[in-house]
């Protein structure tokens, strides 16, 4: 956010990336789904 408010968010990289985000969305849905069967979920998922 401070990078935002001082005008300077354009002259540094994010932390993370798209990809990352997805990934990490990933590893969450797959622990719910998980959770929901009682059993491992293999990664990637499918759709």
């Amino acid at each position: 956010m401070r990078l935002i408010v001082s005008g300077r968010w354009h002259e540094s990289s994010p932390g993370a990336s798209g990809l990352d985000g997805l990934k990490a969305m990933e590893v969450a849905l797959a622990a719910y789904e998980s959770a929901r069967r009682g059993a491992p979920v293999p990664l990637p998922l499918e759709p």
